[in-house]
């Protein structure tokens, strides 16, 4: 069982953080890929990290979190 009301928010780095937002604009992992000139798999590497630091079922789930604990703010997505 999951638990989101966990009272301590997830520490994300500034990588991880910026590819949640390009994730969040709704980007493919090929997308931020390229426009942050690393491999797929690099990004696909950080979403992993992402979503076990939230304890996220999948990516819209990692979203959903992201925006409950404050990872993101629906005016800068």
């Amino acid at each position: 069982m999951l638990d989101h009301d966990m009272p301590i928010k997830p520490t994300l780095t500034e990588r991880e953080r910026q590819i949640l937002t390009m994730m969040a604009r709704g980007n493919s992992a090929k997308e931020v890929a390229l426009a942050l000139s690393v491999s797929p798999r690099t990004v696909e590497s950080h979403v992993d990290h992402i979503r076990l630091k939230i304890q996220a079922r999948n990516r819209v789930h990692m979203i959903t979190i992201a925006l409950k604990f404050g990872l993101l703010l629906p005016g800068r997505i």
